[in-house]
């Protein structure tokens, strides 16, 4: 199959890489602390000092939304990076994998930014004080922005948790069409950011579908009664997963690395749980309720913009830097 028959790499490097990967630190300030500076600098090429700080604070304060849930519910190995022209990103490993508790992980992320962005709007036409309607557009636009289902966005991850990925084939054909969608809209706003991440959720798909059928397969032979927290393979089921696993990964990708990234993927999308109908529906209820909120905000504050501080006063045409600055809340975090 493939063209594969023997392998070349020995179950004891793939199984070390497994155990670096489990025992991997968390929380790495000095790698956060070095990509935020390098975030910050890039940015300035383009952007103002201002512009900057206030992309970098609502991207951290949405990271961290997930990286507070992610400890919430035991996950290891919890960090936080940020990539420069990109965004961020929260990574970690589910000990005890339930479809409903990634979900409320993934909602932590925009949620409280959603909150947050209201908040500063009230502020700013409390005040008058325009830093806070800066701070008020970028929490609510990159926020509302990740509810929206493309995938790779928090709103596409939702529904694939929550209802999506109980099927493999189901799960390909819900990521190839959000996929596509994203690729749509950044052509149709003319973002090359945007563009790239539909790319590359394109050239992930073929990894993710087999990881998926692999998990869906394995299921089925699990003991229903089985500790889903369990974390050490069996022996026979270490095997058959490393085989079938580099199957699928062309001759490049077969190092240990990413042998052992794709059996722990295998393996905890095994053992997760899906969520219940009650779960479901209350989770996609806050998701609605977020969007809902989020939107009416926005056209409020557009229907009141002419209006700021405690009298009733309208407010000068933008700036180059405040045009430069609604420029740059473009950047979606993950």
């Amino acid at each position: 199959m493939f063209g594969y028959e023997v392998s070349e790499v020995s179950e004891a490097e793939v199984k070390q890489e497994l155990g670096s990967l489990r025992n991997r630190k968390t929380g790495n300030v000095t790698a956060l602390l070095l990509s935020i500076l390098l975030f910050v600098s890039i940015g300035l090429f383009r952007n103002s000092a201002m512009s900057v700080a206030i992309l970098a604070f609502v991207i951290f304060f949405h990271e961290i939304g997930h990286a507070v849930g992610m400890r919430m519910f035991g996950y290891r190995n919890v960090n936080i990076l940020f990539i420069p022209m990109m965004g961020a990103f929260t990574s970690g490993s589910p000990k005890n994998p339930s479809g409903a508790h990634q979900a409320i992980v993934t909602l932590l992320g925009p949620l409280p930014g959603i909150i947050l962005g209201c908040l500063f709007w009230i502020l700013f036409f409390g005040t008058g004080i325009d830093f806070y309607n800066e701070m008020g557009r970028a929490l609510l636009f990159i926020n509302l922005f990740n509810l929206l289902p493309f995938s790779p966005l928090d709103g596409a991850r939702l529904f694939e948790q929550l209802l999506f990925s109980r099927n493999a084939k189901v799960e390909l054909a819900f990521k190839v069409v959000t996929t596509l969608l994203l690729g749509l809209v950044g052509f149709a706003l003319r973002s090359w950011l945007l563009g790239l991440l539909a790319l590359l959720g394109f050239l992930a798909l073929k990894g993710q579908y087999l990881n998926a059928k692999l998990a869906q397969n394995l299921k089925r032979t699990l003991p229903r009664n089985e500790d889903s927290a369990q974390e050490e393979i069996p022996p026979e089921s270490f095997a058959s997963i490393k085989y079938q696993v580099e199957v699928g990964l062309s001759d490049r990708e077969r190092i240990p690395k990413i042998i052992a990234k794709n059996i722990m993927d295998v393996w905890q999308r095994a053992h997760n749980r899906a969520p219940s109908l009650k779960a479901t529906l209350a989770l996609l209820f806050i998701y609605f309720a977020s969007l809902f909120v989020g939107t009416a905000a926005t056209i409020l504050f557009e229907a009141l913009k002419d209006f700021r501080g405690p009298g009733v006063t309208k407010t000068a045409a933008p700036s180059r830097d405040e045009r430069q600055r609604q420029n740059t809340y473009q950047l979606p975090t993950m």
